[in-house]
């Protein structure tokens, strides 16, 4: 098997790769400048969608939103290019 870069991004600390089974995409996270980034193989394209307060994680939600896990314990959705904050989890 041979691996091949699909994308060259400015990045720091790429992580959290997810891929989007019904939209077929692949969203990454670009943690330190609070980046969600998704690239579309069928166009061979990559854009960012969303960057603001950090987001440390994501999952791809059973109607295919994304759910963000961000900074402060906040918890958003993320669907057709609209953020909806969805929890607040504050330390006891």
């Amino acid at each position: 098997m041979r691996v091949e870069p699909v994308v060259d991004c400015a990045c720091h600390l790429r992580e959290g790769p997810v891929w989007h089974p019904t939209g077929k995409r692949l969203y990454w996270l670009g943690i330190r400048r609070g980046r969600v980034l998704v690239y579309d193989p069928a166009a061979n394209y990559f854009t960012g969608i969303y960057e603001g307060e950090k987001v440390g994680g994501t999952t791809v939600q059973a109607e295919s939103s994304l759910l963000l896990l961000m900074s402060k314990g906040r918890i958003a959705s993320w669907r057709r290019g609209q953020l909806s904050l969805l929890a607040r989890i504050d330390d006891p």
